[in-house]
């Protein structure tokens, strides 16, 4: 083999893929079989997999396709049991919908509530399964782990047609990570289109089920490949081998970690879906809500506008969200939000109050983003 799984976990990234020779960029690291992916249908109303047919009424209630795939991966987790055993254990989970009040408060509104509301969703969805009776087949702790790897490491994008879990196209595609090879929830369906190339495997716990050319994909071990920002994933399916093939994309030097990139996420996306922060992240944006105290023509034209959030990029631009506003309005807003975004607890009371020392690490690595991102836009505006 030319990588491996290192044996020291990181705190706060997880294990690593490390190089175990030089790797050149066409160098092959995975072959992964087909009949090793899970995938489900990302259309709404598709059913479960004909072996589990007993969750086909929970799964037209739930149509979130992250929801449904963890489900359908701890329903058959018999025959994923040695993926299973490669994630993380629930107690080692820091993406913030695990999280208490205790350390949310240390996040902003908006990143804490849409936390909060990704719990509150899981929770709705394993309670309706243990109302259905099938709390067993189904375990919470499995479920919520199995969440988990979707949410962040599950792939979005296309399948040839299949009968039976069989390929019937023809030559092999490439996943691009601009469409295709995005980490679940960074591109729709439509932005997934790569004309007729294939993009996404079959399903390995039961015949293929797709309706429609959209599904989210489980690609075991290639999914294990820790994130950073970069060029995309030379990440190809070959119908014809039905295998995934995974090469290294760039050049590495033996004890090297191998990287790919889940795509161009800020750093509010990468610790909301991953439970990670990227240091100098080329792709890093914050948004903020308008400030108050704005003078009536500006709030009017934010409201004409359907404006209710600024983004501000490392780059020290800073935009509307949703809309175009006048110049002059979005030049009277910006140093009022930077400033309401500044006040906040200071340092030393995350790392005292946070529920533990590697969860109070993380906030700070947010927030050090974050001052990074306001720093650049305060610069490039003359904000003192």
């Amino acid at each position: 083999p030319k990588i491996a799984i290192g044996s020291a976990l990181d705190p706060l990234r997880g294990r690593r893929i490390l190089a175990l020779e030089d790797l050149g960029p066409e160098e092959l690291l995975v072959t992964l079989p087909i009949d090793a992916t899970l995938y489900v249908d990302l259309a709404a109303d598709s059913g479960p997999p004909e072996a589990m047919a007993d969750l086909a009424s929970w799964w037209a209630r739930n149509t979130r396709s992250s929801i449904r795939l963890a489900a359908a991966l701890a329903w058959d987790r018999d025959n994923f049991g040695p993926y299973l055993g490669m994630l993380p254990e629930l107690e080692d989970i820091e993406a913030p919908w695990r999280w208490g009040e205790e350390d949310l408060r240390f996040l902003s509104e908006q990143v804490a509530n849409r936390a909060r509301t990704r719990g509150k969703a899981l929770d709705a969805a394993h309670a309706e399964l243990v109302e259905a009776g099938l709390g067993d087949r189904v375990p919470r702790e499995v479920f919520l782990r199995a969440h988990h790897a979707v949410a962040s490491r599950a792939f979005s994008g296309e399948t040839p047609s299949l009968s039976g879990g069989v390929f019937l196209g023809l030559g092999a595609g490439s996943l691009g990570l601009a469409a295709v090879a995005a980490i679940a929830g960074q591109a729709s369906p439509g932005d997934a289109a790569i004309g007729a190339t294939v993009a996404v495997a079959a399903c390995g716990a039961a015949a293929a089920f797709s309706t429609g050319p959209g599904v989210l994909s489980l690609l075991p071990f290639v999914d294990q490949v820790n994130h950073a920002s970069g060029p995309p994933p030379a990440l190809q399916a070959d119908p014809l081998k039905r295998c995934w093939e995974l090469r290294a994309g760039r050049s590495y030097k033996a004890g090297d970690e191998v990287v790919i990139s889940y795509g161009k996420k800020d750093s509010d996306s990468l610790l909301l879906q991953h439970g990670f922060i990227e240091e100098e992240n080329p792709c890093d944006a914050v948004e903020l809500p308008l400030p108050g105290g704005l003078s009536d023509s500006t709030m009017l034209a934010f409201e004409e506008a359907g404006v209710t959030q600024l983004r501000c990029l490392v780059s020290g631009e800073v935009v509307p969200v949703g809309g175009d506003v006048p110049s002059k309005a979005l030049l009277e807003a910006i140093p009022g939000a930077i400033q309401a975004a500044e006040v906040q607890e200071s340092d030393d009371d995350v790392r005292r109050l946070a529920s533990t020392p590697r969860r109070a690490e993380l906030i700070l690595q947010w927030r050090c983003q974050h001052r990074r991102v306001l720093a650049a836009v305060k610069q490039r505006r003359g904000i003192s």
